[in-house]
């Protein structure tokens, strides 16, 4: 290592740290200045006629949307004696809302613990409010604003007159945690797509009618909502995948043995999962079936390569001819080289996981079904063709196997069936997310997986690895790369007799 690396690798981290430090500051300065009352938002389904929050005094905003004159919701939540009991309805300042009355807008009651019920007024006029963060407009048609003269449990229930999106607001103080901000693009997304009563709504139905185009709350796009909802799922995956890789790159650093990162390999596919399921409100049809795939693949991957790595011992050639080529750089090599692009590499592949997290559709469709089929079939060949190497490995240890080349089953008809395995199922998960609104961007994912196995670090390395190997040449010449597919010429007596 030169004198001039520290002090580069120094000033590259510093300079993240200041880019990181001005985003999150103009971030959460954009969130608390842009408005001059931002509320916490809740969005109510069809399915749920109730729910509790943990304080009332906390400024919320609950979006709901009803779709029959008589429905009903009620929100539960502890005020203190003193606290400010808010209790108000906002309507869309948009069409049909926005030609309503009395006689159509939602009724708002407030009951207080000892069982007293108080009608909250309707405003004489009602009071336009525009919403600079989502850049949304509203009608406040009823308003409610006094001091609790008692402590405990207050309910807010709001009953439609005719089917319409609605917002109930209470409490007066901003509270917001990590897990907020986190979270700000996919909610702003979400409030945009309500306000405009789209199809692509996130709560359960949408309106009736939506808003007419020349509405001001039809602001945006729907490709620069869909765009800006990714961005809660990435940020959050790419947070875990940051500790998963951090912990995986002090085991093999200490150990000196930085093949460890294989086995954190399918991990940091659940993690993705994980972190990106956690943006979102409810688990969809898509995302139970997605996550499903993907844990299941790796916990398969992960167990499969631990066993492997317990039954031989040591680093892998390929990390250990880097680390021998890097010499005393290898710390360094090793963090951005193998842990860090790892953990990139990973993000992308994990791209379908975080598409059908930023889409709350719950329909299933033909992509769903075709990529479970295909996620099936890889899947198999990959467990198929890890148990025939296993076993030929096996043989060979004891002495009852003598080639240097396991060229049965599966192996016969293709030199890398497994890593063949792999890639169908990762195109199986990504086809499972195609229906999603960003579902085609999801296949970035597959794709690249498929492009890494068989051009870069899987079949190239073996490749090289085994050409000077007794028999590969034959094996080679007769048995495709990649694509099992039958065997093109006559078969060795050395591979005929396994």
């Amino acid at each position: 290592m030169t004198a001039t690396e520290p002090l580069l690798a120094h000033a590259v981290c510093r300079t993240r740290m200041i880019v990181a430090a001005a985003v999150l500051a103009a971030s959460l300065t954009c969130f608390w200045c842009s408005t001059a009352q931002a509320h916490k938002p809740i969005f109510l389904h069809q399915h749920e006629q109730s729910l509790r929050v943990d304080d009332a005094s906390v400024s919320y905003a609950a979006y709901g949307t009803f779709h029959a004159a008589g429905d009903s919701f009620t929100i539960r939540g502890p005020l203190n004696v003193g606290d400010t009991l808010l209790a108000q309805i906002l309507v869309p300042d948009a069409l049909p809302e926005r030609r309503g009355s009395r006689a159509t807008w939602p009724r708002l009651t407030v009951t207080t613990p000892s069982g007293t019920r108080i009608p909250v007024p309707f405003t004489t006029q009602p009071e336009k409010f525009h919403e600079p963060f989502t850049q949304t407009n509203y009608l406040t048609v009823s308003n409610l604003s006094r001091r609790a003269d008692a402590q405990g449990v207050y309910r807010w229930t709001v009953t439609a007159q005719r089917p319409g999106r609605f917002v109930v607001v209470l409490g007066t103080a901003e509270q917001f945690g990590a897990s907020d901000v986190a979270a700000l693009p996919r909610t702003v997304s979400r409030v945009r797509t309500w306000a405009r009563g789209s199809k692509r709504s996130t709560l359960d139905h949408p309106a009736p009618d939506a808003a007419s185009p020349s509405d001001a709350t039809s602001a945006g796009s729907g490709a620069v909502d869909d765009a800006t909802a990714l961005a809660a799922p990435a940020t959050r995956s790419a947070l875990v995948v940051a500790a998963l890789m951090l912990l995986a790159s002090i085991i093999g650093i200490a150990t000196r043995d930085n093949s460890y990162v294989d086995l954190f390999w399918g991990i940091n596919f659940v993690g993705i999962a994980v972190g990106a399921f956690s943006t979102m409100d409810h688990m969809t049809p898509r995302t139970w079936v997605v996550g499903v795939l993907v844990t299941a693949w790796a916990v398969r991957l992960t167990w499969h390569l631990t066993r492997r790595k317990l039954r031989t011992p040591g680093e892998d050639f390929r990390y250990a001819t880097w680390r021998a080529q890097w010499g005393r750089t290898w710390v360094v090599r090793s963090l951005l080289q193998v842990y860090c692009l790892q953990g990139i590499l990973a993000l992308i592949v994990g791209a379908p996981i975080v598409v059908v997290a930023a889409d709350a559709s719950t329909h299933i469709d033909p992509w769903l079904l075709a990529g479970i089929g295909m996620w099936t079939v890889g899947i198999a060949i990959e467990m198929v063709a890890d148990m025939q190497i296993t076993r030929f490995v096996a043989r060979r240890a004891t002495g009852i196997e003598t080639s240097r080349m396991c060229t049965t089953g599966l192996w016969s008809m293709s030199r890398h069936p497994n890593y063949f395995g792999e890639a169908v199922a990762w195109w199986g998960v990504g086809l499972a997310g195609a229906g999603a609104s960003l579902g085609l961007l999801g296949l970035i994912g597959p794709l690249t997986i498929t492009l890494l196995i068989r051009y870069v670090s899987g079949v190239p390395l073996l490749e090289q690895a085994w050409r000077d190997r007794p028999g590969f040449a034959e094996w080679a010449a007769t048995t495709p790369v990649f694509v099992p597919w039958p065997r093109t010429g006559r078969r060795s007596d050395s591979a005929s007799s396994q």
